[in-house]
């Protein structure tokens, strides 16, 4: 079975927020959470479906670095299943990659420029 998705879509209410953790062995884990609105069409044109999204390691440092609440990009990744602390189920999306594209506020457009591009 093939488990593989492509939304664009905005950077909702919680922009990306990097959380990084150092193991035991000095080897660094990098992890962002955040929302990410899917536009839908027809009659529920203006209602988005909200998805939490994950990102690891290089793609969330890069992520939170270039990226903020209403910019827009498109995601390669998974859809995932996980476990909340109650036991209850929920559904969010795996970031392999990201494109940004260019509407972003002028801080993360220089941010961005300032780096090697990943794509």
């Amino acid at each position: 079975m093939i488990n593989s998705i492509v939304a664009t879509g905005r950077i909702g209410k919680n922009p990306p927020n990097l959380k990084e953790t150092t193991k035991d062995d000095g080897t660094t884990k990098s992890v962002c959470w955040f929302s990410f609105g899917i536009t839908q069409h027809g009659k529920y044109a203006n209602q988005p479906i909200w998805i939490s999204c994950n990102a690891h390691g290089n793609q969330a440092r890069k992520l939170t670095a270039w990226c903020g609440r209403g910019d827009t990009l498109t995601i390669q990744g998974k859809l995932m299943e996980g476990k909340g602390k109650d036991g209850s189920k929920y559904h969010f999306l795996w970031v392999d990659e990201f494109s940004p594209h260019r509407n972003m506020n002028e801080e993360n457009q220089k941010a961005m420029d300032a780096e090697d591009p990943i794509f």
